[in-house]
């Protein structure tokens, strides 16, 4: 059996920016100073959003949307995928809806205010994740995960409208929770690329099949009282 490498138990210290590469509008390039649990000096060269303000916990979040229906409790729940081209993929990718949070704004306000603009949809919010990385490898970036329950019954979800900015081109798709693996497989076949963070929710999509989530997701918290990110846009580079 493969035996898995002890992890150390001291917590690389010591953390600092030794100087700024090359800032954008939306990025900067850093190179990080920092002692590894050896006390041994290292680099790390990383990318970080230029929207995040000071002692910001989460950049943004991305929203799972569950649509039922309250006058059908039995029928089958579905949530919400969006497709859109990411020119740094250079293809079209199937990710959950998401966006950066504004500033003051909570994850919770974040995530509903973007589902109705970029879905149509309106809904309530149930729970919100602790932070969730990236790419811990590449950047700092990290997301809450904003889980909204949308009555499919109610007036203004009747016939969903978006309001997407002149830039986005964003298709909106229903999709049973139960079938959100396959979805996903026959989606990747098709040339599509599918975000990181779906294809960890569809492993265990089955089981939750008809729960309704608690309302804390786990993890840490974002603390919703302060300001948390900034610069409104998506989540993944630009505006």
């Amino acid at each position: 059996p493969v035996r898995a490498s002890p992890v150390p138990s001291v917590v690389p210290r010591g953390r600092s920016a030794r100087g700024i590469a090359h800032c954008l509008r939306w990025l900067r390039l850093t190179t990080l100073d920092y002692e590894d649990a050896r006390g041994n000096p290292r680099k790390w060269d990383m990318a970080q959003r230029t929207t995040r303000k000071e002692g910001a916990e989460v950049d943004g979040v991305a929203i799972l949307a569950l649509l039922r229906r309250r006058a059908a409790p039995q029928e089958e729940v579905e949530m919400l995928l969006v497709r859109q081209f990411r020119p740094p993929m250079g293809a079209v990718t199937i990710e959950l809806p998401a966006v950066l949070v504004d500033p003051g704004e909570s994850p919770e306000a974040a995530a509903l205010r973007e589902l109705k603009e970029e879905t149509g949809y309106t809904g309530s919010s149930a729970c919100v994740s602790g932070q969730l990385a990236m790419s811990p490898g590449l950047t700092d970036e990290a997301v809450a995960l904003v889980v909204v329950e949308v009555d499919l019954d109610s007036p203004a979800n009747r016939v969903p409208e978006q309001a997407l900015d002149e830039s986005e081109f964003i298709r909106v798709n229903r999709v049973p929770v139960k079938a959100l693996l396959p979805t996903l497989r026959e989606l990747e076949r098709d040339g599509f690329f599918a975000s990181s963070i779906g294809h960890r929710w569809a492993a265990t999509a089955p089981s939750r099949q008809g729960r309704r989530p608690a309302r804390q997701c786990g993890g840490r918290r974002p603390r919703s009282s302060r300001a948390i990110g900034g610069g409104r846009g998506d989540i993944r580079g630009g505006a």
